[in-house]
């Protein structure tokens, strides 16, 4: 007995210590991900050094140009404040697009319409995979296998070319240069989310479902009091997921709303240089960048937790 207890023992330690151990390949994943990660805070760094140069430090009149080096000359000669301050009210102030009617916008109308669109396409563009999932989950019946194989389908198969006709739709359904009208565009339910919900629906445990049922309860108060609060978790992590998304397009606000720029716009309209000339050198365009990036980064030091956890979905213990 007691040699067997012994042997036990051994089996036990060395299970626990080959199951602790570092393989050749953890060490090379363990690297990789810490050179990608120096270069994404090298980027940044980078980008935060060139925000803070002046134009003419940039560009080095009577030098040679700063292009990655520190800022040689951390006050702007031509407004005599710190550069990083100069370059951003620069920004702020001279920023402006002129619609079709030949009015002028700002800054302030372009971050109301981020907001507008990132917000709306955001929410419905999570809402409708979210109910979609559902339905699909509860009716297991032709329609809902139609409907989950076009979303399969539709995601394996890159479908290209169909910005044209998506274009002349939003002309025929009056939804052209309207937030809102990106918003019913957005009110669809494919893409991977769909089958995220739809995976989280499945595997909820129908002892809930049933013993809502046996107290009385519709299919409509199951649907809302018991399987979407519990996902209301993977609903949260998708809604902000898309909102950068969002956030940071600025191709579908340039080809569907010409009159409803937003910042992404702005900063994209600096960079391709068809802005002001003092705001289409890289100090202003960075700059730009980080006004951009600033939200984002506030969303990530708040919900940090909800974008970094798992998508999984809880069962009953006991």
């Amino acid at each position: 007995m007691e040699q067997a207890t012994t042997q036990t023992q051994v089996v036990f330690h060395k299970k626990k210590k080959a199951k602790h151990g570092f393989s050749a390949m953890h060490v090379i994943m363990l690297l990789f991900l810490i050179i990608y990660t120096f270069l994404l805070f090298l980027l940044l760094f980078w980008g935060l050094m060139t925000a803070s140069k002046s134009i003419h430090d940039w560009i080095g009149w009577g030098e040679d140009p700063n292009y990655a080096g520190f800022p040689r000359y951390w006050i702007d000669d031509t407004t005599g404040q710190p550069a990083f301050i100069s370059n951003l009210q620069r920004v702020l102030r001279h920023s402006t697009y002129t619609k079709s009617d030949g009015t002028e916008v700002g800054i302030g109308t372009m971050l109301m319409n981020s907001i507008l669109y990132s917000l709306g396409c955001a929410f419905f563009n999570t809402l409708v995979p979210f109910v979609t999932a559902y339905a699909c989950a509860k009716y297991r019946n032709p329609v809902s296998k139609i409907l989950v194989t076009t979303a399969i389908v539709v995601m394996s198969i890159p479908i290209v070319g169909s910005t044209p006709a998506a274009l002349l739709l939003t002309y025929q359904l009056n939804l052209y240069n309207h937030i809102w009208g990106q918003w019913v565009m957005k009110a669809n339910y494919l893409g991977v989310y769909f089958l995220v919900f739809y995976a989280a629906f499945l595997s909820q445990p129908k002892a809930y479902h049933e013993a809502a049922v046996v107290d009385g309860a519709s299919d409509f108060a199951v649907m809302t009091r018991i399987a979407m609060p519990l996902c209301m978790g993977e609903f949260g992590t998708v809604l902000l997921i898309n909102f950068i998304t969002f956030w940071n397009d600025y191709q579908t606000p340039f080809i569907y709303m010409p009159d409803k720029p937003t910042l992404a716009y702005n900063t994209w309209a600096m960079m391709s240089r068809m802005s002001d000339a003092d705001l289409s050198y890289p100090p202003s365009v960075i700059m730009a960048a980080v006004i951009l990036l600033v939200p984002v980064l506030v969303l990530f030091l708040v919900f940090q937790k909800r974008l970094l956890q798992n998508i999984d979905i809880g069962g009953i213990k006991g």
